[in-house]
């Protein structure tokens, strides 16, 4: 079988991180696997080792940018490229010309919502699989990223028929059928979600089928805690302007730190040389430092969240774009984190870093969770997708996104 790879949007290895192992384990069952992907730079370096071969995923371009926010996945879907009838129907297209050339059987979607709608247009069975972010429950209007704007009903509903009406020209075009609704062009014949239901983004959603996160933490350097102090914190931060006060405040709060930091200065990284503080801007292998961790630093990216917390670590979050934000809260709310905006960090850093290494509450509540989902392995998740990927020829027939029989063909 031919399996096709989607990754349309967000950034670095994560969307990548999750979706790897499964090709690897399809190609050793003799499955052809080609990717699509956002990033050819990203997909370069991270499928060296691998030698998996890779094109370039259509893309919007020439977009204008919001001059607001994104309140809602609706407009995280218009910067997609479902803002724009004629872009839109573009990629539909290209999509299209590049299932001709490529015949795929099945495709995997990892946060590419227009290849799932030309996946339904022109009958490719399609399993998405992603963290929860982009896959929100099935409702009309979305819910709001940030409810603190009061957003009314209407105003949601006012954007998300726009997209609706812009979808519906498209799938005119195609010869598909006109959907009620949003939430209707994104969905795929299979729908995962890659969370922890105490981390999904989204608390609350129904008939939400779970299968656990998917992270890399044996990628990377070896490194081990030296074991001189008790309390012992890793990092995992981007470089931002906050950067150097949290180093200084962690270099004096007596606990060994070990901090990945790529992109780092180099004057910043050699300040720290030889004391409690070590920093790395290449990769290191979290997998040999959970055993003995004390707290996780980090700006709230899913993959190390889900490591750490099924180790019974609790974290400091510092997110820096609204996904990651809802995942610091997802921590808050189950009480096994604290979540600090960047423009916090300066005046809060330090009190909140004492209170968590000093109140045993957090570490107790992440403990709690890592025992709930001690029989947790990757592996295992791993090989049912696969297995799941391999039927998926014999039992999707346009499940909920078209009427059976009405699939236009290619061409």
């Amino acid at each position: 079988m031919r399996f096709l790879f989607a990754w349309e949007q967000g950034g670095r290895l994560g969307h990548l991180s999750k979706i790897v192992p499964i090709a690897r384990l399809l190609r050793k069952r003799g499955h052809g696997v080609l990717f699509a992907v956002k990033e050819l730079g990203t997909a370069h370096d991270f499928f060296q080792p691998d030698g998996f071969s890779y094109i370039q995923a259509p893309l919007p371009t020439g977009l204008a940018r919001f001059r607001r926010e994104a309140a809602s996945f609706a407009d995280i879907l218009s910067q997609a490229g479902f803002g724009d009838a004629a872009l839109l129907g573009g990629m539909v297209r290209a999509w299209q010309t590049l299932f001709a050339l490529h015949k795929p059987d099945v495709m995997l979607s990892q946060y590419a919502p227009i290849a799932t709608q030309a996946a339904g247009l022109f009958g490719i069975p399609c399993l998405s699989l992603s963290s929860g972010f982009e896959s929100p429950p099935e409702t009309s209007p979305y819910p709001s990223f940030r409810p603190w704007l009061n957003l009314t009903r209407e105003a949601l509903l006012l954007t998300e028929n726009r997209l609706l009406d812009n979808v519906n020209n498209v799938r005119g075009d195609f010869g598909g059928v006109p959907l009620s609704y949003l939430y209707q062009a994104i969905r795929a014949d299979v729908s995962l979600l890659a969370v922890l239901p105490e981390l999904d983004q989204y608390p609350g959603r129904k008939n939400a089928r779970y299968i656990g996160p998917l992270f890399v933490d044996d990628d990377g350097e070896t490194v081990h805690w030296s074991g001189q102090r008790e309390q012992k914190i890793f990092v995992y931060l981007i470089p931002g302007a906050e950067t150097p006060l949290v180093l200084e405040v962690l270099d004096g709060c007596g606990a060994e730190v070990v901090a990945f930091v790529p992109g780092i200065a180099a004057d910043l990284r050699e300040k720290y040389s030889g004391t409690g503080v070590r920093i790395y801007s290449e990769k290191i292998k979290l997998s040999g430092l959970l055993s003995g961790m004390t707290l996780a630093i980090n700006n709230a990216n899913l993959g190390t969240l889900s490591a750490t917390l099924l180790s019974g670590v609790p974290s400091l979050c510092i997110p820096t774009h609204i996904e990651q934000l809802m995942n610091s809260c997802s921590m808050e709310r189950i009480g096994a984190g604290i979540g600090l905006k960047r423009g916090q960090v300066t005046t809060r850093f330090g009190e909140v870093l004492d209170a968590m290494l000093a109140n045993c509450c957090y570490r107790n509540k992440a403990i709690e969770i890592s025992i709930k989902y001690a029989g947790y392995g990757q592996k295992q998740v791993v090989g049912k997708l696969t297995n799941t990927l391999e039927k998926m020829t014999l039992y999707t027939s346009c499940i909920g996104r078209c009427p059976a029989g009405t699939h236009p063909k290619p061409g």
